[in-house]
């Protein structure tokens, strides 16, 4: 009797509006009638909503109490990363996308759009003077687009950074790595004689 009367109050409290607390009735009713299905319905539905409005820590954390078999929770949860992962890349927050992406690497374009933003903030960093942050970031992006060529160019301009500073082991272990790439082997012999 008990949970007939909670699934009923979960019923008045769906038609008046209050999700979130129908959805607590519906589940404190399981197994009577369909107050699981019911409870996870309120649930999906305040997340679409969370997630329409961008509020998209909310939304996640919603998603979460769902299985991923009901409706397409798992491609929400995703997108509740790839969302705030896309405006970071439209607003040049590339960090933040960088960030982002690898939550989701196959949802979508999620890797290609992560190797994007990645270049985009290595060169960000490299045209900074933020060599060893650019390094890192060419040094994952492997072959794609020219991140070899910009790779090299950070390391021999920390090189040359490395020297100004005085710091010649820093500097000969660079242009080692650096090899014959533009004037890496003088400049070599000029760190390892300081």
């Amino acid at each position: 009797l008990k949970k007939k009367v909670v699934y009923q109050l979960g019923l008045c409290a769906e038609a008046a509006g209050d999700l979130a607390g129908a959805a607590e009735l519906y589940y404190r009713a399981v197994p009577l009638n369909d107050s699981l299905n019911r409870g996870y319905t309120c649930v999906y539905t305040i997340a679409e909503q969370k997630l329409a409005a961008g509020e998209y820590e909310e939304a996640r954390e919603l998603y979460a109490t769902l299985p991923d078999n009901y409706r397409e929770t798992g491609d929400r949860k995703a997108e509740t990363w790839y969302r705030p992962a896309v405006e970071a890349q439209k607003n040049k927050d590339w960090e933040t996308a960088v960030e982002l992406f690898p939550k989701i690497p196959d949802y979508s374009d999620s890797a290609a759009r992560l190797e994007k933003c990645r270049y985009e903030l290595a060169r960000t960093l490299q045209n900074e003077g933020k060599f060893e942050e650019a390094i890192v970031q060419f040094e994952l992006l492997g072959e794609y687009s020219d991140s070899a060529k910009q790779l090299n160019n950070c390391r021999y301009d920390l090189a040359v950074q490395a020297m100004q500073e005085g710091n010649y082991a820093k500097a000969a272990d660079l242009f080692t790595i650096l090899g014959n790439y533009k004037d890496s082997s003088v400049r070599l012999k000029e760190a390892n004689a300081a």
